[in-house]
């Protein structure tokens, strides 16, 4: 089935000679070597009653209010185990595709997810952007559903320079944002937690089928080229005995791998604690937490370093907490020219220790109270941390070696 006049379709179609003459009016004619498959009958009919105006078997495509995203209908579906269409040739510049793993869209009897465009020239307009984005596709696509057990998968959604008439390769793929809208002539918002690959002139986004929208129009749209990677309204640090809470909020993020969380006693030097997803790309305000469970007692530094997909990466503000010890301790002297006593030391065992500003270990000694004296002439002059921990109980502290 292919058109309201096609006359031979399949392997077993009568063969008309040359030399017979034609006495009807035949406007498409269309020959299958091997039968239709369900899928593939589905599809077809999709196409053909979209285009034509036909009832169509199955309802897997449904032509949008305004009839106006009737051309180019193609897609991807499942009718058994056996017989599914995973891929697409592309509908004017946009194609699909799907894995055929347990991760995939496919994964009933039944489940369908097919495209028909409005067929405007193709080309790029400023129209209806979100913010920080700078042009799109003319050209967009209605997106029909029909997800049977609503259990989603994964899904790629391809644009195809080439096919779509554009000369010349695509943006870097940090640049690419995909673009969905509910109207056919609404404003466009960026797809949450999608980001762009390219490969030739063709750039694939694989995404959720639980994030695509069934009756939404689809496009591709270019950020600036000068977006921040991550826009970061707060970072803040909250002592909640005995944890450190941690809670930071972004405004806009591209390309984001997420946010590895670093801990410091002294302020200079800094481990990493942690990592926390990002969102991709995201043009609304995403907040985040993490909470440190075993933080240092006394004075703690902490600070993001926020990471780019391609491992490039950049530090964000420090925030410094104060979880109270139970150790009162006093350095004195300070500054010192060579003897450091530090006074008022609990009678059990305690460890010493001294650090340059590098966190480079330079001292240490075992000691109890009430009392010690430290032997600094050896050293060059310099700042120094002074930390004194024995179990569950740490102090910190910084002194000036003249």
């Amino acid at each position: 089935h292919a058109g309201p006049d096609h006359g031979v379709q399949g392997a077993d179609a009568e063969v008309i000679e040359e030399t017979e003459a034609l006495t009807g009016r035949m406007s498409e004619f269309g020959l299958y070597m091997p039968s239709l498959s369900e899928t593939r009958r589905i599809l077809l009919e999709s196409d053909q009653g979209a285009y034509y105006g036909m009832a169509i078997t199955g309802s897997k495509y449904a032509t949008p209010p305004s009839s106006t995203y009737f051309r180019y209908v193609n897609g991807i579906g499942r009718e058994s185990a056996t017989d599914s269409v995973a891929a697409t040739p592309t509908s004017a510049g946009m194609g699909l595709s799907v894995g055929t793993g347990p991760a995939g869209y496919l994964k009933d009897n039944g489940d369908y997810l097919t495209i028909g465009m409005s067929c405007p020239a193709p080309g790029y307009t400023t129209a209806d952007l979100p913010a920080l984005v700078v042009r799109r596709w003319v050209n967009d696509w209605y997106m029909n559903i029909a997800d049977v057990g609503g259990n989603s998968g994964s899904v790629t959604l391809w644009f195809d320079h080439s096919d779509y008439g554009l000369a010349g390769l695509p943006d870097p793929a940090v640049l690419n944002v995909l673009l969905v809208r509910s109207t056919p002539g609404g404003a466009f918002n960026v797809v949450p937690g999608t980001m762009a690959t390219v490969i030739g002139d063709r750039v694939m986004f694989t995404v959720d089928a639980a994030l695509l929208r069934n009756n939404h129009y689809y496009t591709l749209g270019t950020w600036h080229l000068t977006i921040l990677p991550v826009e970061l309204l707060t970072f803040e640090a909250e002592a909640v005995d005995p944890a450190v809470d941690l809670s930071w909020i972004t405004a806009t993020e591209s390309n984001n791998a997420g946010f590895h969380v670093e801990r410091s006693r002294d302020g200079l030097t800094f481990e990493r604690i942690g990592f926390v997803q990002g969102a991709g790309n995201s043009m609304a305000t995403v907040e985040y937490t993490f909470s440190d469970q075993q933080p240092y007692q006394g004075i703690s530094y902490y600070r993001l370093w926020q990471q780019d997909l391609d491992g490039q990466g950049e530090y964000g503000p420090v925030r410094a907490v104060d979880l109270l010890s139970k150790l009162e301790l006093r350095a004195y002297p300070n500054p010192t020219a060579d003897v450091l006593v530090l006074d008022n030391l609990p009678d059990e065992a305690v460890r010493i220790e001294l650090l340059d500003t590098r966190g480079v270990l330079v001292l240490t000694l075992q000691a109890h109270g009430p009392m010690v004296r430290m032997d600094l002439a050896s050293l060059p002059s310099a700042t120094y941390l002074v930390r004194v921990t024995m179990p569950g109980e740490s102090w910190q502290g910084t002194v000036i070696r003249q």
